[in-house]
């Protein structure tokens, strides 16, 4: 067997493995519980949407541990989404829910993506490095492809050739079952109404199971899985940034200074408003 069919095969890391099951179950559980809250209005988002975004912070906390990246100081972001993420199922505030939905995804790329970064204790953050986290986010187009061949690589082991006889003789049975229950069966049934009637209970299921809102949905949690596992791939690998040197210029301490501790405040006032509703009701 040469290299490059050896490298073809090679079984994907255990932790990009699990990266694509456990994005595929969320996907799953966002398409069965969180599925068409936009239409039923931001007070459909209760413990379903809790429930979603804990595990997924707890997927992003399990990633930045398996890469031996985690530390002590990473509570400060890690504390605060997780209180977010609770704060769904803990009471209804269609005004801060609503702010959750679009500030959360900006919090999630700095944050996580931030986590990865070499020395990150050592850099200063300014407009280039938000600049170099908002590409790393954006690179995940660039792993789609290389996700979806992972998936696929999973479904179909072709390191493993009896596993490999047993998908392509599933592959077989299921295209023969699309082409009997979208082709075949229809026509047979409307020439004989006997066969219709034989096989009416197989058809009448497949015409539930093959109903648009099914195939949606299938259609979402393939997109959600990829699109998911793309981005954590991408966040996960590692991060070297350089600063660039800043003693040319002259930065006012004062105007630094007011900035900061205005966010720092706006950021403690949100803490205790979510620590505060805890307790009250």
């Amino acid at each position: 067997m040469d290299t490059e069919t050896a490298n073809h095969i090679a079984k994907p890391p255990k932790q990009t493995v699990i990266i694509l099951i456990a994005s595929f179950v969320l996907s799953v559980f966002w398409v069965v519980f969180v599925w068409n809250f936009w239409e039923q209005g931001i007070f459909a988002l209760g413990g379903n949407a809790s429930v979603f975004l804990l595990a997924l912070l707890g997927l992003f906390v399990w990633i930045v541990r398996a890469k031996h990246c985690y530390v002590r100081k990473d509570l400060s972001w890690i504390v605060p989404l997780g209180m977010i993420a609770g704060s769904f199922a803990l009471y209804d505030n269609p005004f801060l829910k609503a702010t959750t939905l679009l500030c959360g995804p900006v919090l999630v790329m700095i944050f996580f993506g931030q986590a990865f970064l070499v020395d990150k204790q050592q850099h200063n953050w300014d407009a280039v490095f938000v600049t170099k986290l908002l590409g790393r986010f954006l690179s995940f187009v660039t792993m789609i492809k290389t996700t979806l061949s992972t998936y696929v690589h999973l479904i179909i082991p072709t390191q493993k050739p009896k596993k490999m006889i047993i998908a392509r003789v599933v592959a077989g049975l299921a295209l023969f079952g699309l082409i009997a229950l979208t082709v075949f069966i229809p026509l047979l049934s409307s020439a004989d109404a006997e066969f219709a009637t034989t096989i009416g209970v197989v058809f009448a299921w497949w015409q539930k199971v093959a109903s648009l809102p099914f195939i949606y949905k299938t259609i979402v949690v393939v997109l959600f899985s990829v699109v998911l596992s793309a981005v954590l791939l991408a966040l996960s690998s590692r991060f070297e940034y350089t600063e660039k040197n800043i003693n040319t210029k002259s930065i006012d301490p004062i105007v630094t200074g007011i900035v900061l501790g205005g966010i720092l405040c706006l950021y403690v006032l949100f803490l205790w408003v979510q620590v505060s509703r805890l307790w009250v009701g």
